[in-house]
């Protein structure tokens, strides 16, 4: 249990006893996130737990509203890019095949957020934005 609380207490960032969705995904990432198959397992759990209507897609103003969570520094047209992007066959939905491709193809993405959050955990110098 202590250990538990532990891992709680360093993804809890900004110490309010709650995670926002990008301490979520990067305490997803930090636990899961060994290899590919790691990675595809947190994105897939991450998705298990976003589908909250069950319909295994996310319409593409949904997909605006995580990436914007998790990357509020984005540009329009970096958004816009990362949505066509992720959008393989134009639908205007992103079905789990899609999404889970991209986030894939962006790992890095979230490799980057989880050494800076893991570094202002240590207390080492943080990369400058």
């Amino acid at each position: 249990e202590k250990e538990l609380k532990r891992v709680f207490d360093l993804i809890d960032t900004d110490g309010y006893g709650c995670l926002d969705f990008r301490q979520f995904l990067t305490g997803l990432t930090i636990l899961n996130g060994k290899g590919k198959e790691g990675k595809r397992g947190a994105f897939k759990f991450a998705l298990d737990v976003l589908d909250m209507k069950g319909q295994r897609s996310f319409s593409i103003d949904e997909v605006e509203v995580l990436l914007r969570r998790i990357f509020p520094s984005l540009s329009a047209t970096e958004l816009k890019e990362a949505l066509y992007e992720a959008d393989i066959n134009r639908s205007g939905v992103l079905n789990r095949d899609e999404f889970l491709s991209f986030a894939e193809n962006h790992d890095q993405l979230l490799t980057i957020y989880s050494h800076w959050i893991l570094n202002g955990i240590t207390g080492q110098n943080l990369p400058p934005k």
